[in-house]
């Protein structure tokens, strides 16, 4: 019978080449955005979960708070002049 190998030891461990970072990511409350700024964390950088809408909220706190380091979520629609202030 084989022996059971857990596969995080033959993961390569990521590289914590953003640690002391910031990375803001527009849309990343879900989608292709939230993958994105998932990847940055795991690379050590601190993240900034953007969403649009205030009725958005708990998914993008969820979201930040499951990030393995430092994360906002802020309400900032990008397709407004004040937006980008606000982010």
């Amino acid at each position: 019978m084989a022996a059971m190998i857990d596969p995080a030891v033959l993961a390569p461990a990521v590289s914590q080449t953003l640690a002391g970072k910031v990375a803001i990511v527009s849309g990343s409350n879900s989608g292709i955005g939230l993958a994105i700024a998932k990847e940055l964390a795991s690379r050590g950088a601190d993240t900034v979960i953007n969403y649009p809408f205030p009725s958005l909220a708990a998914d993008a706190e969820a979201a930040a708070s499951s990030m393995p380091t430092k994360c906002v979520a802020v309400c900032a629609d990008m397709g407004t002049v004040d937006g980008p202030k606000a982010l």
